[in-house]
């Protein structure tokens, strides 16, 4: 089960944002999370599977955003040194460069399980 949080800085915010532990996880990124917002800690990040663009947030380890670009399919990315990214659907805002994302919970509705059709 991932974990939920809610990423802001006043003006932006990301809400249902998942955050990635696991190996697998971290490489199947967005796609393995069915498209919603995810955020883990890496080096680098790859769209070579994915058929459309993805918003991709760079994010130092004190949570403020050092680039924010979308990604093409087909790309790898790499970061100097391990990064939290945020990856999302392409399309809603990026947040500014230099400002501080933080983090809090969601409601504990949002952090049960999605229905997996069972």
């Amino acid at each position: 089960m991932y974990r939920r949080i809610r990423l802001s800085n006043g003006a932006w915010s990301m809400d249902d944002v998942s955050v990635l532990r696991s190996f697998t996880e971290r490489l199947r990124g967005i796609r393995g999370a069915s498209g919603s917002p995810v955020l883990f800690l890496t080096r680098s990040i790859h769209t070579l599977a994915l058929p459309y663009p993805i918003s991709v947030v760079e994010l130092d380890l004190n949570g403020v955003v050092q680039s924010a670009r979308v990604a093409p399919p087909g790309r790898v990315l790499r970061f100097s040194e391990r990064r939290w990214v945020v990856e999302y659907p392409a399309g809603d805002p990026l947040p500014a460069l230099g400002t501080r994302l933080a983090a809090s919970t969601m409601p504990q509705r949002c952090q049960e399980p999605r229905n997996q059709g069972h």
